[in-house]
């Protein structure tokens, strides 16, 4: 198990000086953030010229390019992702599930979306990860078992966060060993 941190809580600084607090403050790594309009340390639009330049200041600051977050499920924008990611050696690729929480046909709908998705990231030798989000389509324990029965791929995993369950009304605990067959991710923060 290697830990990171995402340079989405460096978004003030650029992504060389992110990766180097990172490491500055002990860990093997980063989840390098692609969210459009929150932190975009890779901008996908420009990632063929910035990908040369992520890899040499990752290997600066003697940290591994762990995950990638990008939040979009657009086809177009992933496509730009999982390429910066085949390039950058970037196994998992993390989005959310998109979709309204406890209506039927969103969660049918962002299953589809992964799976096409999945398929996809299948293409480029990346694993796309999604995680239980509260408010979307996918938002606790039994909503993610039905999609990681429905996406029967090595390309799809669980990015597992348990702040997330504890919102849903779940206990992490008893939710992580239900999922921990896709678990390719996890996510940790504001959780006692």
């Amino acid at each position: 198990m290697k830990l990171g941190v995402n340079t989405v809580l460096f978004k003030m600084l650029n992504a060389r000086d992110a990766m180097k607090a990172v490491k500055l403050a002990g860990y093997d790594g980063v989840e390098l953030s692609a969210i459009a309009g929150m932190c975009e340390h890779l901008v996908l639009d420009a990632w063929e010229t910035q990908a040369p330049l992520i890899k040499a200041w990752a290997l600066e600051a003697g940290v591994e390019l762990l995950s990638m977050e990008v939040a979009s499920l657009d086809e177009a924008r992933l496509t730009k992702a999982f390429k910066a990611a085949q390039y950058l050696g970037i196994p998992v690729v993390n989005v959310g599930p998109g979709g309204k929480m406890d209506v039927e046909e969103d969660v049918v709908n962002s299953i589809a979306t992964l799976r096409a998705r999945a398929e996809l990231a299948a293409q480029y030798g990346v694993t796309l990860c999604t995680k239980a989000h509260v408010g979307n389509a996918i938002h606790d324990t039994p909503t993610t078992l039905r999609a990681m029965n429905e996406i029967p791929l090595d390309s799809f995993g669980v990015d597992m966060d348990p702040s997330h369950i504890w919102r849903a009304g779940e206990k992490p605990e008893e939710a992580l060993p239900q999922v921990i067959s896709r678990v390719r991710h996890i996510h940790i923060r504001d959780c006692k």
